[in-house]
């Protein structure tokens, strides 16, 4: 679907729900049952905000489209190149799929 890192606030639709989920945040290192790893993004429910439980994780995957992009600024496009060189960092972990951390119970 894409393969470029989306920014943060990029608001997209996910195969797997019916609802807008909005970027929060990427690479973010999760850990259950022991093991450590990492999905490609969070995101919350757009309009609604972050209320602390209502995180979802996902990689790109998992996107069935884009709706509306995040303010992209200079300082994040200097980011999303320090990312893409970086990214060799998290082959040391394990990368998530959703299917998985559903099956992995509580």
């Amino acid at each position: 679907m894409v393969n470029t890192i989306l920014t943060i606030g990029t608001v997209v639709r996910l195969f797997h729900l019916d609802c807008d989920v909005m970027i929060i945040g990427r690479y973010p290192i999760v850990q259950k049952n022991g093991q450590e790893g990492y999905f490609e993004y969070s995101g919350c429910v757009y309009p609604d905000g972050f209320y602390g439980k209502d995180l979802f994780l996902f990689n790109q995957e998992d996107i069935a489209y884009i709706l509306a992009y995040g303010y992209c600024s200079d300082k994040e496009i200097e980011l999303l190149g320090e990312m893409k060189v970086n990214q060799h960092a998290l082959l040391d972990l394990h990368r998530f799929s959703i299917a998985e951390w559903k099956n992995m119970g509580a």
